[in-house]
């Protein structure tokens, strides 16, 4: 049975029910108080490694007061800025496919 929402996502993932937006099971745990667990060291490396072994990075450079416009957006919307910007992507490349040039 899954305790929290964390839980639920995990046990989806892991059942192969979700494949998108699993990004958010890399994020460290947080108290009931909302505060961020603080991760060991080991645990760092080991995302660190996966990170550089599953994900390209692309810095991407806003106007000022352009990255809180975004996160604002993506919060109302229920995702991370990440996730928001990998699917402001995906959309645009698969609206420019079908559009034809």
């Amino acid at each position: 049975m899954c305790n929290n929402t964390l839980d639920t996502v995990r046990h989806l993932c892991y059942n192969g029910i979700v494949k998108k937006y699993t990004h958010i099971l890399s994020r460290p745990p947080k108290t009931e108080r909302g505060d961020t667990l603080a991760i060991s060291d080991a645990r760092r490396r080991a995302n660190d490694k996966w990170n550089a072994k599953a994900y390209d990075e692309i810095k991407v450079r806003v106007y000022k007061g352009k990255k809180d416009e975004i996160k604002t957006y993506a919060d109302t919307q229920g995702e991370s800025v990440n996730g928001f910007i990998n699917r402001a992507i995906d959309e645009t490349i698969e609206r420019d496919k079908g559009g034809g040039a």
